[in-house]
């Protein structure tokens, strides 16, 4: 599997969240919030020995509403959830991502900075192995 089906893949994954406007990189200008950044991190090639495997590494930038809205702090629970209708998580871990993929954790939750605005959001950290 190539890297921009993998990146194709996780876009459609987190499409699966109404409302959320995704992009598989980082756009030159940034549309309507909720929004999610997905860009690769970095690429492991030395998984396996007996069979050639990769792994992606992707952070995905989750940034829902301007830093001074409590709505925004509200709405942001629910992404960071590990189950339900806005969670990342399981919007990820839901369907076919590689050969496996994993959200290992959500950092920055909170306050974060996006090209010198202020906004609340978080970062998730996703693996995905493919051998194909």
């Amino acid at each position: 599997m190539s890297l921009s089906t993998v990146r194709s893949a996780l876009e459609t994954r987190l499409e699966t969240i109404t409302d959320l406007n995704v992009y598989k990189q980082v756009p030159d200008a940034l549309g309507k919030l909720p929004a999610a950044i997905v860009s690769l991190e970095s690429a492991d090639y030395e998984l396996a020995l007996t069979k050639p495997a990769v792994m992606w590494r992707f952070r995905v930038l989750l940034l829902v509403g301007d830093r001074d809205s409590e709505a925004a702090y509200s709405t942001l629970d629910g992404y960071v959830s590990r189950t339900g209708d806005t969670s990342i998580l399981a919007a990820i871990e839901g369907g076919s991502v590689g050969d496996f993929v994993t959200v290992r954790r959500a950092e920055n939750v909170g306050g974060i900075s996006y090209r010198g605005a202020a906004f609340v959001g978080a970062e998730f950290i996703v693996d995905v192995v493919d051998s194909s």
